[in-house]
């Protein structure tokens, strides 16, 4: 039901096998042609999931009808309310969305987007997802290319989440160049809005930079282990003093 790109469904497809094969791609193409990857940000992607077109998708599915029938009413058969304080409101009814921290969420939102890797249609392009984490990597002879071959990719994931009501936050939107051989000062226009290609971007939770390095990721880390390290001396002083 899933297409081998889309990952983030079974065990197997772990968040640092999504990211290998994002890595050997670029190291590939950027050996003969220039190469930029973008990192799409949905936005609140559990929250604002339109629920009819997640059923209709459902719907179509080979699986058997009972099983459609147990999945929808999980999604709509959903009421919350909200307390502030010692108030709190009456009960609502959830019009879209996903329930947040259930392991059934992930799976159903990989349903939805199923096709997006479908809607690409540049042969230089390869695209990776994993959950609600959605990457992409292109190349081209030179900057310029890449450039248009990433606006072109842009249109056609703008023609599919408008489609399907999804909504992508173009100023989280990251776009880099890797190799010493992208210029800085190219951008990629989208909707309008101007996108500065940059020398390193995030990616399920990882600093990838345009050398392929890691380097300011492990230097981050690296300094988030040493503060933390440095919280614990206080009780390690108390319990062998």
């Amino acid at each position: 039901m899933f297409p081998i790109r889309v990952q983030g469904t079974t065990r197997s497809n772990s968040p640092s096998r999504n990211l290998i094969g994002l890595a050997k791609n670029q190291t590939r193409s950027r050996t003969k042609n220039h190469v930029i990857s973008a990192f799409l940000d949905v936005e609140k992607a559990y929250d604002k999931i339109w629920r009819k077109g997640l059923i209709h998708k459902i719907r179509t599915l080979p699986i058997p009808i009972y099983l459609a029938k147990i999945v929808q009413e999980w999604i709509e058969d959903r009421r919350f309310r909200v307390k502030v304080n010692q108030a709190v409101s009456t009960e609502r009814t959830a019009m879209e969305g996903l329930l947040q921290g259930s392991s059934l969420s992930p799976i159903l939102f990989n349903l939805f987007v199923r096709e997006l890797p479908d809607t690409i249609t540049d042969k230089d392009t390869k695209l990776f997802q994993f959950a609600d984490d959605t990457a992409l990597v292109t190349n081209g002879k030179n900057a310029a290319s890449c450039c248009k071959k990433m606006e072109k990719n842009f249109r056609e994931i703008d023609e599919y989440t408008k489609r399907w009501k999804i909504k992508i936050n173009q100023d989280k939107t990251e776009v880099v160049g890797f190799g010493k051989k992208i210029p800085n000062a190219n951008s990629i226009t989208w909707n309008g809005k101007t996108i500065k290609i940059k020398k390193s971007g995030t990616y399920l939770g990882i600093t990838i930079d345009n050398q392929l390095k890691m380097q300011q990721h492990t230097t981050r880390r690296g300094t988030l282990a040493k503060r933390k390290i440095r919280n614990l001396y206080p009780l390690l002083e108390n319990l062998y003093s």
